[in-house]
């Protein structure tokens, strides 16, 4: 039976699935071999996942991972609505869902930081790398949950 929520407990939910609990199952999941291999000594000496940078530091498989895990999160909260939940503003649902993520990745990057300062490691480009990070995956977030609500005929 489909239950009925108000826009901002609907983008709390929303958030809650697509951004908290599929991307910590699923970055449990995608690490579990990284670190089986490195546990029984499978991985060549001489690769390091951590060598292959994209933009100044950022491996390139974790974007690819944090890709796939916010996509995957995003398609599982639209199928999830569209079985429980009767939305009355689904637009109003993405961007409060979106909101919380902004605030919930300002607090994260400032702890980051606040972590990164007091060892004395903060990068050169440091705010620029965060602020590209924040605005991509915002953006993406707002875009993929457009698309999905939509494609599971949430979106009205």
């Amino acid at each position: 039976m489909k239950k009925s929520s108000s826009d901002w407990n609907a983008g709390l939910i929303h958030f809650g699935i697509a951004a908290v609990a599929v991307p910590v199952v699923l970055s449990i999941m995608l690490s579990l071999p990284y670190w089986f291999m490195l546990e029984y000594d499978l991985l060549p000496r001489n690769l390091d996942l951590f060598a292959f940078p994209l933009l100044s530091g950022i491996p390139v498989y974790v974007l690819i991972t944090n890709t796939i895990i916010l996509l995957s999160g995003t398609w599982y909260s639209a199928r999830y609505f569209k079985r429980n939940i009767i939305v009355n503003h689904s637009k109003q649902v993405i961007i409060y869902a979106t909101v919380y993520l902004a605030l919930f990745s300002a607090l994260f990057d400032y702890w980051d930081y606040y972590n990164l300062s007091q060892e004395g490691m903060v990068p050169e480009n440091y705010f620029v790398l965060m602020l590209v990070k924040y605005l991509a995956s915002l953006a993406m977030f707002y875009g993929t949950s457009w698309y999905f609500f939509k494609k599971q005929g949430v979106l009205n």
